[in-house]
């Protein structure tokens, strides 16, 4: 098996396998060693209604991904191919374990190994710069896809003013078991003025894409430090800056809770959310500023960094003064108001 030594290398090599068509159902394994920005995409062909699956991996367990991989092969439209971007560190215990199963699968699964760990943004942009596929549809490495999935979300490409195309889910607690859908109000049309008031959408799980929109946006933010969360509900908002979003309303992914709210989740969504507010908060009402402010205030709470907490809220508080005492007694709670 060959192994190659850049992306351009592996971006031309599986160009050629899907032109000869004589390999297009192979499992290939690729070395990644350049770094892929969400400034650096390729403007190639794109093959008819063919949907590019994406699924980036870190330090994940063997069988969680097995599970993610066997929903995609599991879907009723048959027209995809797939990429697996494996983003570990080379010291993971389980990563030649990992390799060995993907490899394990007979059907059209491209293996892209970092060597080094870049990060979620990177990881996703390597698999955008590779694809093939006429869309695009994401797929975290712990969830799950209905067998539906791709063949209701295609349908809803009914005009090209449509970027994006996402659906409700269900939410499996995965310490409990327990499993219930998720309600919520499917949004269409020109959203942009709703999604930077909250990401309604939820998971890249959720969401498939045209992958010469995607592109043209330039892919997922990759910023110095990372954006390590929110860095997809960043990218809806600028798909809904310039297109139309659509939504199937039902739920068509298993969304996989298993690891909590830590410390250091809560540290990234606070990155996450400041990155949202600096960038877009030009575009923001009183509302949606106190809205986002407070949610900021509510979160340093949270984490411990109560200086921090009482600047946002003291920043939010002017904003709906009328409010004041309700504010107030909401803070000392540590609440959102």
């Amino acid at each position: 098996m060959k192994k190659l030594t850049s992306c351009e290398n592996v971006y031309v090599r599986i160009i050629a396998v899907l032109n000869k068509n004589s390999a297009l159902y192979d499992t290939e394994i690729f070395t990644c060693q350049a770094i892929i920005t969400h400034k650096n995409f390729s403007s190639g062909e794109f093959y008819t209604d063919l949907i590019t699956v994406i699924i980036t991996t870190y330090k994940r367990e063997p069988s969680m991904l097995k599970r993610a991989i066997e929903s995609v092969i599991a879907q009723t439209f048959s027209d995809w191919e797939l990429i697996i971007i494996d983003d570990s560190p080379e010291d993971y215990e389980f990563r030649d374990e990992v390799r060995d199963m993907i490899m394990s699968f007979q059907g059209r699964i491209k293996y892209i190994r970092h060597e080094k760990n870049s990060g979620v943004s990177i990881a996703r942009n390597t698999g955008i710069k590779l694809a093939q596929g006429e869309y695009i549809a994401f797929l975290d490495d712990d969830d799950e896809w209905l067998p539906e999935k791709l063949a209701l979300q295609l349908e809803k490409f009914t005009s090209p003013e449509i970027g994006l195309v996402y659906c409700r889910n269900y939410y499996v607690d995965d310490v409990t078991g327990k499993i219930h859908e998720v309600k919520k109000v499917c949004h269409e049309g020109k959203v942009f003025d709703k999604l930077i008031r909250e990401n309604f959408i939820g998971s890249p799980s959720f969401v498939m894409f045209r992958t010469e929109y995607l592109r043209e946006v330039g892919g997922f933010a990759v910023e110095n430090p990372p954006i390590e969360a929110c860095e997809d509900w960043e990218l809806f908002i600028r798909i809904a800056k310039e297109y139309e979003v659509s939504c199937v309303d039902e739920a068509l992914v298993k969304y996989h809770d298993n690891h909590g709210e830590h410390g250091d989740t809560i540290l990234r969504r606070i990155r996450g959310q400041e990155y949202i507010y600096e960038k877009y908060s030009q575009y923001f009402n009183h509302y949606v500023k106190c809205k986002r402010l407070s949610a900021l205030s509510a979160l340093n709470r949270k984490a411990g960094n109560y200086r921090r907490a009482l600047i946002y809220w003291l920043k939010a508080l002017p904003l709906q003064p009328f409010r004041m005492w309700t504010h107030i007694k909401e803070f000392m709670r540590g609440e959102k108001f």
